[in-house]
This record gives C-alpha cells, structure tokens and sequence, in this order.
C-alpha cells in the first residue's frame, strides 16, 4: 500500500538498521568501528545479538551518525507544501523497486 505525502506522520522517525555480516571464525576480528556494531559483538554466527534500540542523538557508528543528523531537515522538508514525493538515490531505488514486487507478488500477479 503506498501512503500519500498528506497521509505521512513527518515528526517521527524510526530508523531500523541490519548489520549482516558473513560468520567469521578468528575470535580477534573486528569490523570497522564505523559499522556501529558494539565491541566484542560474536561475529561467529553462533550467538543472535542482543536488538539495541539506541535514543535519537546518542552515536551509532560514523556513516549513520551523519545520516542521522540530516533527519530533523528532512521531516522539515516533508511537511512543507512543496513536497511532492521522494527522490531516491541508486541504492534506495533497489529498495523501492523490492517492494514494488513483494506487493506484485503478495497481491498474485507473479
């Protein structure tokens, strides 16, 4: 179901984050301290990690701390008049273009 710009809640922001990462066996590796994940977090694929839910403003990680400071701007941009719709970078468009076709098949028209 798409949601209309005047049918969007612009003053919430919800940000879910996966890390996905391929079970590594030396007890010792790290991922780079910009991915966010919390250290010593088992990365043998043995254990599921803890879901954190981290309060707006506290650090998550140095690419998505930057995201993330935009978002107040964005929801600002969101609620004016001119907005019209979204305008999605490359990899974003991936992501539109997945669930355009969940709904396509969820709604039987394989």
């Amino acid at each position: 179901m798409q949601v209309s710009p005047s049918q969007q809640r612009v003053d919430r922001c919800e940000l879910r984050i996966m890390v996905l990462v391929h079970p590594v066996d030396d007890p010792n590796y790290n991922l780079p301290d910009y991915i966010g994940l919390p250290p010593g977090t088992d990365l043998s694929g043995n254990e599921r990690p803890d879901q954190v839910r981290v309060p707006f403003g506290e650090p998550l990680g140095g690419v998505l701390d930057e995201d993330v400071a935009i978002v107040p701007y964005v929801q600002q941009g969101m609620a004016s008049a001119g907005f019209r719709g979204l305008v999605l970078g490359e990899q974003e468009q991936r992501i539109r273009h997945f669930h355009s076709e969940l709904r396509r098949y969820l709604d039987g028209n394989k």
